[in-house]
Formats: structure tokens, C-alpha cells, sequence
């Protein structure tokens, strides 16, 4: 009996510290998520703010039919909101013209599919995926400007989508780059064009999430500049891949 109760007690101990790192980890991400919201309030009002602005200018230019127009009607698709969605847009080749998606297994990324947060990933995903296109796009209006994606969203340029820059890993860890079985889990596909091999390793990733779990990943690759194929490869999108050698 004394064993018994010695056991419960060691189990929900253990519990109790599962709980509390979780706990940590949730207030880490709903600090994240605020700031993120902050972010987005202050872009609505700056943009709210210039299209008064704009309509003011025009009045007084007396271009009085401009000033009371609404705007057109977006014709662009709406953004994803399930896995489905999103696979159906990244693989389509409109909505994204310069980055190419050699993700070979499907079934990775459908793994984000059916889970509480698939909302929040596929936005994630989706911001990050946007962003990717514009820095290609921001090196073919800028050429010869080397911004590295990491410098390109710190500068934020105006016209162009950026995320967060901490959501950007620009690099593996030395271990899992120098540990065969972990470095292999980042070799993607990629045309010949881009590599005889047709497979690169693919180091740079944006962090979807931060809790443990699937915490997704995607893995890119730019191939930009003279000489190069001038898009951004897409080689995985799914669950974090592993970090630790097995046996």
C-alpha cells in the first residue's frame, strides 16, 4: 500500500511538472500571439488613416467621383483556411508563381489536418508562403540587392509580405547537420537544374508553432540570383522533424 501511494505520488509529481512546462509554453505563445495581434490592429489603423488621407487629397484635387468610390472587388482567391485548401492553392502554380513545391509525401502535410490549431498552421503556413513569393519577387525588382531572406524581413519593405523574424530558424544546429540520419531527413528534392543530384539540403525552415508535438516546419530553399533558377523551393511541410540520433 505504502509503495502504492509512493508510486501515485511520483507519477502525478511528474504531471504536475508536464503541466507546468505546458503552462509555460501557452503563455510564451499567447504573449507571441498578442504582440502579433498589436502588430495587426497598428497596420489596420496606419491603413485606415492613409485611405482617408487618400480620399482627402483627391477631394481637394476635386476629383470628387474617386473620392467617394469603393474599391473594386478582390478578385483574388481567398486565403486557405484547412490543409485541403492549402495544398489545393501552393500545388495549383497561379497563386504563388515564384516559389515551386517539390514536396514528394502529401501525407505529411495532411498530418496537420483534424488537430485544434490547423487553423493557426495553415495561417501560419499561408503568411509564410506569401512572404516567400514577395522576397522573390523583392530580388527580381531590386536586383543585385543580396538581401538574404533574414535581412529582408527585418527591413520590411514597403509593398511587400514579410512575417515575423523570429519565426525564421536561417540555419540547422551543428549536431543535426553533422549527424548523418538527421542531415538526410533534410535533404529535399529539387531539379536537376538546381542540383544534378536533384536533391539539396534544406536548412532553413519557419517555425509554424512553438509547443511541443507536431510543432510544424517548413523547410525552403532560394535559389535566386544570376545563373539560377530565380524561385524559392518548397521541400517540406509537416511535423518537427527530429533533433535527436536514434538507435
Amino acid at each position: 500500500m505504502t509503495q502504492r501511494l509512493r508510486d501515485e505520488v511520483k507519477r502525478l509529481s511528474a504531471r504536475i511538472s508536464e503541466l507546468a512546462d505546458e503552462r509555460q509554453e501557452l503563455v510564451a505563445e499567447t504573449t507571441d500571439l498578442t504582440d502579433e495581434l498589436d502588430t495587426a490592429r497598428e497596420q489596420l489603423r496606419a491603413a485606415r488613416h492613409e485611405t482617408r488621407w487618400l480620399r482627402a487629397q483627391a477631394r481637394d484635387a476635386g476629383l470628387y467621383r474617386l473620392a467617394a468610390a469603393s474599391a473594386p472587388r478582390d478578385t483574388r482567391r481567398p486565403p486557405p483556411t484547412c490543409v485541403g485548401e492549402l495544398l489545393e492553392q501552393i500545388t495549383d502554380g497561379s497563386a504563388l508563381p515564384h516559389l515551386f513545391f517539390t514536396i514528394e509525401d502529401h501525407d505529411t502535410v495532411y498530418e496537420l489536418s483534424d488537430s485544434r490549431k490547423e487553423g493557426l498552421w495553415v495561417t501560419r503556413a499561408w503568411e509564410a508562403l506569401l512572404a516567400l513569393n514577395d522576397y522573390a519577387r523583392y530580388q527580381f525588382d531590386n536586383p543585385g540587392s543580396g538581401l538574404g531572406f533574414h535581412s529582408y524581413l527585418r527591413e520590411t519593405p514597403d509593398g511587400y509580405q514579410v512575417i515575423p523574424v523570429k519565426r525564421l530558424a536561417s540555419q540547422e544546429s551543428d549536431y543535426v547537420r553533422n549527424r548523418g540520419k538527421l542531415n538526410e531527413k533534410r535533404l529535399f528534392r529539387v531539379p536537376t537544374e538546381v542540383d544534378p543530384s536533384g536533391r539539396v539540403p534544406m536548412y532553413a525552415h519557419i517555425k509554424l508553432d512553438t509547443e511541443y508535438g507536431i510543432c510544424p516546419r517548413l523547410y525552403f530553399y532560394p535559389h535566386l540570383g544570376p545563373g539560377t533558377t530565380n524561385r524559392v523551393y518548397v521541400g517540406y511541410l509537416g511535423r518537427h522533424l527530429p533533433v535527436q540520433q536514434s538507435n
